[in-house]
C-alpha cells in the first residue's frame, strides 16, 4: 500500500475482543479484591490493624492500578479507533489516533477515540 499501512482488521478485531475479555477480568479481580475490605476489617480483631494494613496497602496501590488501567484502556480504545479510520480511508487519522494513544495511556482521557469507536 502507497500509505504504509497493511493491516487485517478482522484479525485486530479478534485480538482486541480477546484482549478486552482478558481486560474485563482484570478489572472484575481488581473490584474481588476491594470487596475483600469488609470481610478483612470482619475478621481483623478489634483494633483493625489488619484492616489498615490492608486499606494502606491499597491506597499505595491505587495510582499503579489507575495506570494500569488507563493503558489498558488507551491500548484498546487507539487500536480499535485507528483500524476504524484506516478502514474509513483516513490515514491521516488513523496516525493521529495511534499516537494520540500515548497521551490517553498518561491521562486517561479517551476522548480523543470517541467517534472512531463505533466502527466503520
Amino acid at each position: 500500500m502507497v500509505n504504509g499501512w497493511n493491516l487485517d482488521p478482522a484479525g485486530i478485531r479478534g485480538v482486541l475482543t480477546e484482549a478486552q475479555a482478558a481486560a474485563q477480568e482484570f478489572s472484575t479481580s481488581m473490584q474481588s479484591i476491594n470487596n475483600a475490605a469488609q470481610p478483612i476489617y470482619d475478621g481483623g480483631g478489634f483494633d483493625g490493624i489488619v484492616y489498615m494494613a490492608f486499606a494502606g496497602f491499597m491506597e499505595d496501590q491505587t495510582s499503579r492500578l489507575t495506570g494500569i488501567g488507563n493503558r489498558i484502556s488507551a491500548g484498546l480504545s487507539g487500536t480499535a479507533s485507528s483500524t476504524n479510520a484506516y478502514e474509513l480511508g483516513d490515514m491521516e487519522m488513523a496516525n493521529t489516533l495511534s499516537s494520540a494513544t500515548d497521551a490517553a495511556a498518561t491521562t486517561g482521557d479517551m476522548t480523543s477515540f470517541q467517534g472512531y469507536l463505533g466502527g466503520a
